[in-house]
C-alpha cells in the first residue's frame, strides 16, 4: 500500500485514514520529542521498512512515513489431486488475497469454480474444489436400435440394430 505520511498533527492519523493502506493503526513510543511510531498492520500484511519512519519533532508534531505492505505466500500451489487438474503458473510468491485458478484436465469436470488463493501466510485451496471424471450424460439414441454403454469415463458404446 501507499506509504502514510503525517504532518503537523499532535497525534498520528485516525484509524479510517489508514486502513486501506493495511495500516490498522500508528502506535508512538511517547508523544514527546524525538518518539518514533510504528504501524501496526492487518493481518495480510508486514511493516515495509523501505517507506521510513515517524517521529514527534521538536515543533510538537508528527512528521515522517510509516507504511505496510501485503505478504506474500511462499512457493506455489499444490493440487492434492494428482493427474486430474491444472493449476496456473507464476503464482509462486503472490502476495496476500491473490487467485490461482485451476483448470480441470480433459475427461475431469468440477461444478465449482477452481482456484487457490493466499491467505497472506499460505495458500487455500477454494471450498470443495476438486475434478471429478466426466460421465455421459445417457446412452445416445440410435436410429432403429440402441446402444449398449457402460458409464465408465473413455468406454465404448455398443449399437444393436433391430429387426428389419
Amino acid at each position: 500500500g501507499a506509504p502514510v505520511t503525517v504532518g503537523n498533527l499532535s497525534s498520528p492519523v485516525s484509524n479510517t485514514v489508514l486502513a486501506s493502506n493495511g495500516v490498522l493503526e500508528v502506535r508512538c513510543s511517547s508523544l514527546t520529542y524525538g518518539a518514533e511510531c510504528v504501524p501496526i498492520c492487518a493481518f495480510g500484511f508486514t511493516v515495509d521498512e523501505r517507506v521510513g519512519r515517524m517521529q514527534c519533532e521538536e515543533s510538537g508534531s508528527f512528521a515522517g512515513q510509516v507504511g505496510c505492505k501485503r505478504t506474500r505466500c511462499a512457493g506455489s500451489p499444490f493440487w492434492p489431486f494428482e493427474g486430474t487438474a491444472t493449476v496456473e503458473t507464476g503464482c509462486s510468491g503472490r502476495e496476500h488475497e491473490f487467485q490461482c485458478q485451476v483448470t480441470c484436465n480433459d475427461g475431469f469436470e468440477s461444478q465449482e469454480e477452481l482456484f487457490f488463493f493466499c491467505d497472506g501466510i499460505e495458500w487455500q485451496l477454494s471450498s470443495g474444489a476438486s475434478c471429478q471424471e466426466s460421465s455421459c450424460p445417457s446412452s445416445p439414441e440410435v436410429t432403429n436400435g440402441k446402444a449398449s454403454c457402460s458409464d465408465e469415463p473413455g468406454s465404448r458404446c455398443v449399437p444393436t440394430c433391430e429387426d428389419g
